[in-house]
């Protein structure tokens, strides 16, 4: 769990393992006490971080303040999330764009996500991706 100040709010955060159709996906889920009926925000990180050094210390609080429900995910073989012989037969994740549409690619993985928040779309933001 981590936990940011700004003003007089705390922002916290909670590390859940999310069961999606491709396998278990590592994220963090921010301001976990509000209605997940909030827009949603995805954050994706980089290669080679993770979710908890991506976003935290600047954009994070100002989503979570501006009412979003933010979640960052561990792309897989990153972070928390379970290695690469989970996409890409074994081969891991290829995150340059010409791959992201690939089956079990990036597209796939956060559109997993997005389905199991039970969400019909979200805002993505990511960067260092290829």
């Amino acid at each position: 769990q981590s936990t940011w100040a700004i003003s007089s709010d705390i922002i916290t955060s909670i590390r859940k393992t999310l069961k999606t159709k491709l396998g278990d996906i590592s994220c963090l889920i921010f301001n976990h006490k509000l209605k997940p009926s909030n827009e949603l925000v995805i954050c994706l990180h980089g290669y080679p971080s993770c979710a908890s050094e991506s976003y935290s210390e600047w954009l994070i609080p100002a989503l979570i303040t501006s009412g979003y429900f933010v979640v960052a995910i561990d792309m897989p073989g990153c972070g928390e999330s379970i290695g690469k012989s989970f996409i890409n037969e074994g081969r891991g994740i290829r995150t340059r764009s010409e791959y992201n549409l690939n089956k079990g690619g990036a597209v796939d993985i956060v559109v997993s996500v997005i389905e199991s928040l039970n969400h019909k779309s979200s805002i993505l933001i990511g960067y260092d991706w290829g």
